[in-house]
């Protein structure tokens, strides 16, 4: 039970003269000491275990079970694999629900695991697109609807950038044939194609031009895990 002073003070907040004209549910006032950080915390910080409330408040058992976690990575990924075999379902809910509620760590959870692998991440990532063609472009769409004034501007910015490497004596009809390829071979296959510049027209080694000879078709998960990335083995390629 909370104490007379503690009482005093929730019947000032109330705004409360005369504490006896309070109805207040005593079930509110159970109190607790937590048995690790020794703090007084109502019953419902703390977990339940057979009915009762645990010794340790629910902030110092995460705390401890994150040590635990960071001690014993591998009995911890063991640990997370036998509750998602047991309930598949259950864990992805609670991970959307994470999303969703925590939108800028997701993000800065990204780019950790981008900048620590970045190889890594565009694989896993292609892998899982290739996978899932339904839900990485659904993902997609929604993600373009969210940003449409940033992709908007990243288009335009290609655009000119296009524009700018595109020298006069390149072959204009050459170029709309390669196009034209593509477009054919997605009709064809069912699988999306696209026109790959062979050097990037922008990256930080080098910048390519737009014509014909440094084009090619390849598809398009091919070219988005391209990136502006150099890749040497296809300089042979240009005539």
């Amino acid at each position: 039970m909370w104490s007379g002073t503690e009482l005093w003070n929730f019947g000032g907040k109330l705004g409360m003269s005369n504490m006896a004209d309070a109805t207040i549910p005593t079930e509110s006032f159970e109190i607790k000491r937590c048995s690790v950080c020794d703090e007084s915390k109502p019953l419902s910080a703390y977990g339940l275990l057979y009915g009762k409330p645990r010794a340790r408040c629910r902030a110092c058992q995460a705390d401890d079970a994150r040590k635990w976690r960071k001690a014993n990575p591998q009995k911890a990924r063991e640990q997370k694999r036998r509750a998602h075999a047991r309930d598949p379902q259950k864990k992805v809910a609670a991970v959307r629900a994470w999303r969703l509620a925590n939108p800028e760590k997701y993000k800065a959870q990204g780019r950790r695991a981008y900048e620590k692998d970045p190889e890594g991440f565009v694989t896993r990532v292609t892998a899982w697109r290739e996978a899932n063609p339904a839900r990485a472009r659904k993902a997609e769409q929604a993600r373009r609807r969210r940003r449409k004034a940033h992709y908007a501007a990243l288009t335009r910015e290609y655009q000119a950038t296009k524009q700018r490497a595109t020298p006069t004596w390149a072959d204009r009809a050459a170029m709309c044939s390669i196009y034209e390829d593509a477009a054919r071979l997605t009709a064809a296959t069912g699988i999306p194609h696209e026109v790959d510049h062979i050097v990037p027209l922008t990256s930080g080694v080098v910048s390519g031009l737009h014509w014909e000879g440094n084009l090619r078709v390849v598809t398009r998960t091919v070219n988005r895990s391209k990136h502006n990335r150099l890749i040497e083995g296809l300089f042979h390629s240009i005539p």
